[in-house]
């Protein structure tokens, strides 16, 4: 008799156990879906942060290039030079016996076309008219 009742006391204890261990194994599972979606979040934020790290090194690249070259004339081929050294040479003989017209120029349009272009943020040459 002593054996039948130590295993239903056994048992009792076993059932009140498993009705306090249902709840835990609820909150464990919760508490795993939470951390999951929070890692999913943290995830995706690193990588759009990453991502923006990469676009914001790109643009300072870029940004130096364009500084880098900002003082450098761009040189179109096929035009007249157009220079600042240019500007301020005394005319060659071939221009000295026309006024009214410098070399390149059109009477539509008494400016020569300029053979270089400057880049944005730069001043352009000094162009008389």
């Amino acid at each position: 008799m002593t054996d039948t009742f130590a295993r239903t006391e056994l048992e009792a204890t076993i059932r009140i156990l498993s009705g306090q261990l249902k709840p835990a194994q609820q909150s464990a599972t919760t508490l795993q879906t939470r951390v999951s979606e929070i890692q999913g979040r943290f995830e995706r934020l690193e990588s759009k942060g990453n991502r923006s790290n990469r676009q914001r090194d790109e643009a300072l690249r870029r940004l130096a290039l364009v500084a880098a070259t900002a003082n450098k004339p761009i040189q179109v081929t096929g035009a007249p030079d157009l220079s600042a050294s240019a500007h301020n040479a005394p005319p060659s003989s071939d221009q000295a016996g026309s006024s009214s017209l410098r070399a390149g120029s059109t009477m539509d349009n008494p400016r020569p076309y300029p053979r270089c272009l400057v880049a944005v943020g730069t001043a352009p040459p000094d162009v008389a008219a």
